[in-house]
């Protein structure tokens, strides 16, 4: 499976969570700092695309919950990337 799809899931979005909180304040997470990017970069998907795995979470029912854990464990670039991501789709988001 891929992240969005455990993301997306009940049981494993929270698994999904935990990954980003434990690299980004776990007590390993400096030695976690490929993982944790890896991660984002699957999360994110390409900015040109509309049905990037973070489009498509932000609209799930569960996912919704992960994106919000991804921003509170978001940092740097990070954070400002999810944050131009957000504010793209905030218009899709309230229909």
């Amino acid at each position: 499976g891929s992240v969005l799809d455990f993301a997306k899931n009940k049981v494993s979005s929270n698994v999904v969570e935990k990954c980003f909180e434990i690299s980004t304040i776990g007590s390993h997470a400096e030695d976690l700092v490929e993982e944790r990017s890896a991660l984002m970069r699957a999360v994110l998907g390409e900015k040109s695309d509309p049905n990037a795995p973070i489009a498509r979470l932000m609209k799930d029912k569960f996912g919704n919950y992960t994106v919000q854990r991804i921003i509170e464990h978001s940092r740097g670039d990070d954070w400002l990337e999810l944050r131009a991501r957000i504010e793209a789709a905030e218009e899709s988001l309230k229909k």
